[in-house]
């Protein structure tokens, strides 16, 4: 297990780098709201945490208003419509929470598509998704100006492929 931990890490930080092109910058400080700044790891992380929900939270709901209905059997997932998503899948991208890669699910064999179509036809049923499938993963990457301001970045979100 401490194998595993220490390998999907190392992945974890190659992917960073690759995402950044340039090897990874650490930012060990950012501005609060306020423009102070923070220099605790707690601190830091809790203003990281409080830029991303206001980002990926707006006030405004657009689209909760919407109602529609699909239509013809939207139960039925098949096997051939979970291959051939597998297939559209790009290698060498990163892992998201689950740490499945697209490489992983491209190894399937016929079973191993039998048994994932019966997750999502199970999922798209039920309206329950696994947590895993539910969590991303939120990287901060730096666009430009000063390194401290969370504005200057955007975030990548890794998410489960699933």
């Amino acid at each position: 297990m401490e194998s595993n931990y220490h390998s999907a890490t190392k992945m974890f930080w190659q992917t960073i780098r690759r995402l950044r092109k340039g090897g990874l910058k650490q930012t060990r400080s950012v501005k609060n709201i306020n423009g102070e700044l923070l220099t605790r790891e707690e601190d830091v992380l809790h203003r990281w945490k409080e830029y991303f929900a206001e980002l990926y939270n707006p006030s405004n709901n657009y689209g909760n208003n919407i109602n529609h209905q699909i239509s013809g059997d939207s139960n039925a997932i098949t096997m051939g419509e979970v291959s051939s998503a597998i297939k559209s899948l790009k290698s060498g991208k990163a892992a998201g929470i689950d740490e499945i890669r697209p490489e992983m699910l491209k190894a399937l064999n016929n079973g191993g598509i039998r048994w994932l179509t019966r997750i999502c036809a199970v999922v798209w049923k039920t309206g329950e998704a696994p947590a895993d499938w539910q969590t991303g993963i939120v990287i901060p990457i730096f666009k430009k100006g000063d390194q401290r301001e969370c504005s200057n970045y955007r975030g990548i979100t890794l998410l489960s492929l699933p």
